[in-house]
């Protein structure tokens, strides 16, 4: 029997939490007895066109309340293995309408959209004149509905040399001198106290190198637990954070933007009311 919905914004049943990928465990997941085609009709057939989100001029592929068939599926209903990336994050919708609001942190630039989910901020980084972008993700239908949503954004006008799909965990990888991109774009991937560690000692590697870096988060728990332990109690708009065992260089977090989020994300995101955008000095 599914999960009765008691009001409009009742999340999905089989969203009670998000799922760690890590080293030792990365799924490449794929939808069996399917072609990429398939895949890519299925991201189409089950979610709707929404702009109810921070980035309103960004058109997205999402599954909302509208979308009956998945809103009210239990976990073992779904088409597709944990579909996250059909969800706007309220961490990626802060980083995003960062990027919109001050292109020129990536006008120019060699872009990564890390655990990208349907490509939202790498979207905007391409709205905000960013040479390139490579949205990478361990799901490959979350590459496909990067497909979509680049569709939706730009038609046919969006020259392919500008965009790369890479299904990998990057974070596995050393950061080397000729590390492929110069800005990081991260959206609401700290999740979980473990996996946020291994997030952030790699992106304090990389800020090392003098890449420019920029994450998003709406106060999740485990962010606050790992940068207070980082920042020797806490965090403040400047906090000066102590390094990661990895790490010889103290760095800076930093808040860059804060945004009320909508009264419907709010509900559908466990009462978290904003969003934050931040970047590692």
């Amino acid at each position: 029997m599914k999960r009765t919905v008691t009001t409009f914004y009742t999340p999905p049943p089989w969203l009670t939490a998000f799922k760690i990928f890590k080293k030792e465990n990365v799924k490449m997941y794929s939808l069996s007895g399917t072609t990429s085609l398939t895949q890519n009709e299925a991201v189409v057939n089950e979610t709707e066109i929404s702009r109810c989100h921070l980035t309103p001029e960004l058109p997205l592929r999402l599954i909302t309340p509208q979308c009956s068939r998945l809103w009210h599926a239990r976990e073992d209903e779904l088409p597709f293995p944990d579909p996250f990336w059909a969800f706007f994050w309220p961490g990626g919708q802060a980083v995003a309408r960062y990027v919109l609001d001050c292109p020129g942190v990536v006008k120019g630039a060699r872009v990564l959209d890390l655990g990208c989910g349907g490509g939202a901020v790498g979207i905007a980084a391409l709205a905000a004149a960013a040479a390139s972008v490579t949205f990478n993700d361990v799901d490959p239908v979350a590459l496909e509905a990067v497909a979509e949503n680049l569709k939706l954004n730009f038609g046919e006008d969006i020259s392919m040399e500008r965009v790369t799909m890479e299904q990998k965990n990057l974070i596995t990888d050393p950061i080397t001198e000729d590390f492929a991109w110069d800005v990081v774009l991260v959206g609401d991937v700290l999740y979980d106290s473990e996996f946020a560690a291994e997030v952030l000692a790699w992106l304090t590697q990389v800020r090392c190198r003098g890449i420019k870096v920029f994450l998003g988060d709406p106060g999740r728990s485990s962010f606050r637990d790992v940068t207070a332990r980082l920042s020797n109690g806490g965090l403040q708009e400047a906090t000066r954070a102590a390094p990661a065992e990895m790490i010889t260089e103290s760095l800076h977090l930093i808040r860059v933007g804060k945004y009320a989020l909508r009264a419907d994300t709010v509900l559908e995101n466990r009462g978290f009311s904003s969003a934050y955008c931040w970047t590692l000095r």
